[in-house]
């Protein structure tokens, strides 16, 4: 039986809001009227036509918008004078997210992104809002198998994934526009007395680093905090729903977030560790999901931040398939390879050196703060020597069934799990060293909207190809 629902009248203000920019030169020419002296009163009936346009397209819109759906398919009707009709077969579906903000919640309405595995690279394939009630009912058919396990994570799990997620760049992002906003509201220059603040505490006596450096440093860790706050807030009430199909995600504390998507559409799982997890033994596990559009990272997190038993237990029920797995490569344990591994920190380390005995020279006015440069930096190539002895003693990869790769990114280190049907690309490359030690640097891409890759460097050539050769061109 099929069942058919309307959009909520919220939607009127989503078809709205793109043609808004139709006012932007009727309105400022105004507005030049105004403060050049002329009467902007006159030939004001272009604004209320454009305005009154704009308001008849957009609920014409919204009551020719429509959703036919039943076990089999959901069709999509939409557009008032272009219409527009989409039938989607359900076993086609990759995804469906739902959104609360606090305003939805106000007037009972939920916005729906619907998703299969074409489509644009980083926008939903549909978009639309519907009453409670309405995105439940939907949700339900499309992604309602029965629930096998609920599993809730604490706060403190939420902290630690906004944690080691969080970043300066993040928190101005997020930060900035809410303290401009805060300050027109409040009369006050929020943003400046916060900067003079900070100059008092950096011009604070008896202090090791420079008043400028202190400056940085503080507006550094303001930012962060911003960032901290934030993603704590939207990794709060993280809760993972397994179905005997399906995986449901739910998070969020202001703006509740919902992800449904079929385990079929999972095309890769990540397992990450960043730096401050790996200190407290924590793990991260991701999932690449084809045509998951409109989201900030390119996989859904499953595990935010759980120990390896919590691991085990998670992939064991989501991804049972990451088990299987054949003869690992790795880098051949030497002397000249784990140079090589090291060779970027130290040419980091002899142009930090020279750098900062060139600019101690010639700016003698700031030795004290060049000399604290240098203590940073040298900070930062240590724990990049570090990470790059870690990348040569775990790095490997393995072809089979599931092609399973682990490296690093950045100061991450992580693991990938590809079935052999989603790999899109095996990319060999050699360069000047690697020929006479008989090594190369192997990438795989998995085959995604996203496409997610990874990198592992100085494998033995020989084995490699002869491993490519047996495993996918053993029929040619």
């Amino acid at each position: 039986m099929n069942k058919e629902c309307k959009a909520h009248p919220l939607m009127l203000f989503f078809y709205l809001k793109p043609l808004l920019f139709l006012l932007i030169l009727p309105v400022s020419r105004k507005i030049t009227e105004y403060f050049t002296g002329g009467s902007p009163k006159k030939g004001f009936r272009l604004e209320i036509l454009i305005l009154a346009s704009t308001l008849l397209l957009s609920a014409a819109r919204y009551s020719a918008f429509r959703i036919i759906y039943n076990q089999s398919f959901i069709i999509i009707k939409s557009g008032a004078i272009f219409k527009g009709c989409a039938k989607i077969p359900v076993s086609s579906l990759s995804s469906l997210q739902t959104e609360q903000s606090f305003i939805d919640a106000l007037f009972g309405a939920v916005t729906c992104k619907i998703n299969t595995e074409a489509g644009v690279r980083g926008k939903a394939d549909f978009r639309f809002k519907l009453n409670i009630t309405s995105s439940r009912e939907l949700t339900k058919l499309l992604f309602g198998g029965s629930v096998l396990s609920v599993k809730r994570f604490s706060p403190l799990k939420a902290a630690v994934m906004a944690a080691v997620t969080s970043s300066a760049i993040t928190g101005a992002v997020v930060g900035v526009p809410i303290l401009n906003r805060a300050g027109k509201l409040l009369s006050v220059a929020v943003s400046q007395k916060l900067l003079e603040r900070i100059q008092s505490l950096s011009n604070s006596p008896n202090t090791f680093a420079p008043p400028i450096v202190n400056t940085i440093s503080l507006i550094f860790l303001a930012f962060y905090g911003f960032s901290f706050f934030y993603l704590f807030l939207r990794y709060l009430n993280f809760r993972l729903v397994l179905h005997r199909d399906e995986i449901e995600v739910c998070s969020g504390f202001f703006v509740r977030k919902k992800c449904y998507f079929k385990k079929s559409a999972v095309t890769a799982v990540k397992i990450e560790q960043a730096p401050l997890m790996r200190l407290f033994k924590r793990y991260s596990v991701g999932a690449d999901i084809g045509g998951f559009g409109e989201a900030k990272h390119k996989n859904q997190i499953i595990l935010p931040a759980g120990r390896a038993t919590e691991l085990k237990s998670v992939l064991k029920t989501c991804f049972p398939f990451i088990a299987a797995g054949g003869k690992s490569i790795r880098v051949k344990r030497s002397r000249l390879l784990r140079n090589r591994f090291l060779f970027l920190p130290s040419v980091y380390l002899l142009c930090m050196i020279i750098g900062s005995a060139v600019l101690a020279r010639k700016f003698k006015d700031f030795t004290h703060f060049i000399f604290f440069s240098c203590l940073t930096a040298l900070f930062l190539i240590f724990c990049y020597s570090f990470v790059c002895l870690y990348e040569y003693r775990h790095s490997a990869v393995c072809f089979g069934k599931i092609v399973h790769a682990r490296s690093i990114k950045g100061f991450r280190a992580f693991s990938l799990y590809i079935p052999q049907k989603n790999l899109g690309e095996i990319k060999i490359t050699r360069f000047g060293m690697d020929f006479p030690l008989k090594t190369c640097r192997v990438r795989l891409t998995v085959c995604s909207e996203q496409a997610e890759s990874i990198r592992i460097k100085h494998l033995d050539y020989k084995t490699v190809m002869a491993q490519i050769k047996k495993d996918f061109l053993s029929d040619e």
